[in-house]
C-alpha cells in the first residue's frame, strides 16, 4: 500500500530532509487501521469512483469569457487527478475557498454557512444515491483520507527537486501525511 511505502520512506529520512521523528512515525502507524477503515467505508459507499481533479481551486479555473457564459470556463492543472472517490477533491477545494474567503476552520471542520452551502451544492447531484447526511459524512471521510493523496501528489511533483526547494515548500509530503493526526469528527 502506498501509505506504508510513504511512511517507511519518511521514517528513514532525517527530519531536516523532510523525514519524520520516531514518535510521528509510530503515531502514524497507530492511526493506520482508522485510515484503512475510512478508505474501506468510502469504497463501500454508493458513490462510484470517477475521474476527480484532487486540486480544484481558484488558480486552476480559467474563465476567459463573459461571467454569464459558463461555456468558456476551463479547468486546468490535472496533474493531481486520479480515478477515485469524487469527494476526494473536496479537501483542496474547500480548504482553498476557506483560505481565500478568510474563513476560519476548526481542524477539518468548517462552520461557515457559505462553505456548507457550497459543499451541499456539490453534493446535490449525488442525492439520488443516498441521503444528505450520508453524503456529508462521506465528504468528511474523503477529506480525512485525502491528505495521503495530497502527500503522494507532492512526492511525485518534487521527486527531482533539490532539497532547498522542498524545504522552501516546508516539506509538504511530511506536512500532508501528518494531517492524518489531526482530529476528525466526520462532517465538514
Amino acid at each position: 500500500m502506498e501509505f506504508d511505502r510513504l511512511l517507511d520512506k519518511l521514517a528513514s529520512q532525517p527530519i531536516e530532509q523532510g523525514g519524520l521523528t520516531r514518535q510521528q512515525a509510530a503515531t502514524l502507524e497507530r492511526v493506520l487501521p482508522a485510515y484503512e477503515g475510512r478508505c474501506a467505508e468510502l469504497a463501500a459507499s454508493p458513490i462510484p469512483d470517477s475521474f476527480q481533479h484532487d486540486d480544484l481551486h481558484s488558480n486552476n479555473v480559467g474563465w476567459p469569457g463573459e461571467m454569464a457564459d459558463l461555456s468558456s470556463v476551463r479547468i486546468i492543472d490535472w496533474g493531481d487527478a486520479s480515478i477515485g472517490h469524487p469527494f476526494g477533491t473536496m479537501l483542496a477545494t474547500l480548504n482553498s475557498i476557506a483560505f481565500e474567503a478568510g474563513v476560519p476552520g476548526d481542524g477539518r471542520q468548517f462552520h461557515d454557512s457559505r462553505l456548507l452551502r457550497l459543499r451541499d451544492a456539490y453534493l446535490e447531484p449525488f442525492s439520488s444515491l443516498c441521503g444528505v447526511e450520508e453524503l456529508r459524512w462521506l465528504v468528511g471521510l474523503a477529506r480525512s483520507t485525502g491528505c495521503v493523496t495530497r502527500a503522494l501528489a507532492w512526492e511525485r511533483a518534487l521527486q527531482e527537486a533539490p532539497l532547498s526547494m522542498i524545504a522552501k515548500y516546508e516539506f509538504p509530503v511530511r506536512t500532508w501525511l501528518l494531517e492524518l493526526l489531526e482530529p476528525w469528527a466526520g462532517e465538514v
